[in-house]
Parts: C-alpha cells; structure tokens; sequence
C-alpha cells in the first residue's frame, strides 16, 4: 500500500433509530479516532468516513463508488478495532 501509494476510504455507519442520544455512533468516531491517531502512517493512508443513518438510506447513496473502486460490504460490523487491526497490518504488510 505504501509502495504503490495506495489510500484506503472506509465507510462506518451506527445508527440506533429508536434513540434521540446516539451514544454507539459517538463512540466509534472516538475510538476509531484514537486508535488512527496512535500511527500517522496509517492514518495518512485512511479515511475513515462516518454515518450515522439507516442503512437501507445510506446504502442507495454509497453504491456508486462501491461499483467504481474494490469495496468490502459488511452490513453488521461486529468488531471495529478488529477490523482496524486487521488493516493496519495489510497496511504494513504492502
């Protein structure tokens, strides 16, 4: 990834459409922040976009570019900082 200077987009939505106080969505822009702040390389090769909509909304506006670039869908992301890892280590292994 770095040698062929690659940027990875990733696309996080938590939406809780019974609660006025969306305490999962705020909690994952905070610990994904965290986690991206402890390595600059990293996060000078991620963008991690965040959503906090319904998916059958959101999903109909991402489609496009899930079409035009190599995309990974999971609609039920059970492990956020996993997946982090699990990049970080694709990221240094390229």
């Amino acid at each position: 990834m770095f040698q062929k200077d690659v940027n990875i987009v990733v696309h996080f939505n938590e939406f809780e459409p019974n609660k006025k106080k969306q305490q999962k969505f705020e909690q994952l822009k905070k610990s994904c922040s965290e986690f991206m702040d402890k390595d600059s390389s990293l996060s000078n090769k991620v963008k991690i976009n965040y959503y906090n909509e319904d998916f059958e909304t959101l999903f109909p506006k991402l489609l496009p570019n899930i079409k035009k670039y190599p995309s990974f869908v999971n609609k039920k992301a059970t492990n956020i900082l996993e997946f982090l890892i699990k990049m970080t280590n694709l990221v240094r292994s390229n």
